[in-house]
């Protein structure tokens, strides 16, 4: 007969990934918690995932970065996922969580903690994107089955990266914590949806909106010209124009 223990033991030591290595870290995390570290941790993470959802169609993007005119667009554009990730999703997933583990779980952990390891582990999703677009510009298409099943191991890993956060940070089991993630993300919702609608009210109210023009030249050049136009005069306040030489994109 087989020695129980000795399967058991080779079993652990055959596994991909040493759980208790990703156990141990982010205990780490949550013991050098501070807010300085959280508000960090927040915006490092908010941003790579606003730069990845900005260049996601990197192949395209990545001729025109360099254009000055056209950079500073980009950088408004990523000013504004981030603001939008930050205040209608990381925000509003943050303080439910928080108040569902507190409340229904007893957890006893500082909402900086939840911040700072939650955010963290939240890195991995941006890497995910950030990682499969520049893969997916320079390996050939044939090859794109490589590049899908990259990117599914590391969402794979994220959603493990997080369940280990939730679990440690709020000291819970295994199946606790996916609940708890399960339930934050249905209540949610509501809240979210409440935040988009201020989000819209506010954008409305603005005395300016955003327009973006595309010229068809003769000579198969394209202008392109960005606008923050005023409601009321229909002037613009702020503009700029960009030439495209004739057969970029193509």
């Amino acid at each position: 007969m087989l020695n129980n223990s000795y399967c058991t033991e080779q079993y652990q030591g055959d596994r991909l990934i040493d759980t208790k290595k990703v156990d141990a870290f982010f205990k780490e995390r949550k013991n050098e918690a501070t807010l300085g570290r959280a508000v960090l941790a927040f915006i490092g993470s908010t941003l790579l995932l606003s730069i990845s959802v900005v260049f996601s169609n990197f192949k395209n993007n990545i001729g025109i970065i360099f254009n000055p005119q056209v950079f500073f667009s980009l950088v408004d554009t990523v000013g504004f996922y981030f603001g939008l990730l930050a205040v209608i999703l990381f925000t509003p997933l943050l303080i439910v969580n928080w108040t569902l583990a507190k409340y229904m779980l007893k957890s006893k952990t500082r909402f900086v903690e939840l911040v700072y390891v939650s955010m963290i582990a939240m890195m991995i999703l941006p890497v995910a994107f950030i990682l499969a677009t520049v893969l997916g510009a320079i390996i050939p298409e044939f090859l794109g089955f490589v590049v899908s099943i990259l990117f599914l191991v590391l969402i794979v890993g994220f959603l493990y990266a997080l369940v280990v956060a939730i679990k440690t940070v709020h000291q819970l089991k295994n199946e606790e914590a996916i609940v708890n993630i399960i339930l934050t993300q249905i209540a949610t919702g509501p809240v979210q949806f409440g935040v988009f609608v201020v989000y819209v009210i506010i954008v409305l109210a603005s005395p300016v909106h955003y327009e973006m023009t595309q010229v068809n030249n003769s000579d198969g050049t394209m202008t392109a010209s960005f606008a923050y136009v005023y409601d009321s005069s229909g002037e613009p306040r702020e503009i700029c124009y960009v030439n495209v030489p004739r057969g970029w994109g193509s």
